[in-house]
């Protein structure tokens, strides 16, 4: 555990590292229904421990729920479906929920852009990760025991 913390001091500060989520609203109190708080997350989760498929798989996960988004309907229609994975990705909306005052988020500029990166790495036609995270993002180890059907 101390390994863990130690690394993510040094990618993302100390400070950062204790004070992500201060103010991070979700997609339900959101009125472009942009999960903020869980971006960020795993915006940490790559810079500090590389785990780039990890948040590839969650993030593309809510990608449906962005193309179903209607701005000609009201919230609650077009949350109603949302099911077990509720939230939005990126969309640029979210710029105006976050510089609205209603949330007391330290530092709005920065999570924006944390948001705007975030989006491009896991995007499937965004432009991915830069080539100096790459390395700190390959797999370490394979656990699987036989090679699965389909990649043979």
């Amino acid at each position: 555990e101390a390994r863990l913390i130690s690394a993510a001091h040094e990618a993302l500060s100390q400070e950062w590292y204790e004070n992500w989520h201060v103010g991070l609203p979700n997609g339900w109190e959101c009125d472009s229904g942009v999960m903020v708080g869980k971006w960020v997350w795993l915006w940490n989760l790559i810079k500090a421990w590389g785990l780039y498929d990890y948040a590839k798989d969650r993030y593309r996960g809510l990608l449906g729920n962005n193309k179903a988004w209607d701005n000609a309907k009201s919230f609650e229609e077009n949350t109603k479906d949302w099911g077990f994975m509720p939230g939005n990705c990126y969309r640029p909306e979210v710029e105006a929920d976050i510089k609205s005052g209603k949330f007391d988020i330290p530092d709005p500029d920065k999570v924006l852009a944390i948001l705007v990166e975030v989006d491009g790495w896991l995007r499937k036609d965004g432009p991915g990760l830069p080539e100096e995270l790459k390395e700190d993002c390959a797999p370490a180890y394979d656990l699987q025991p036989n090679t699965p059907w389909p990649e043979r």
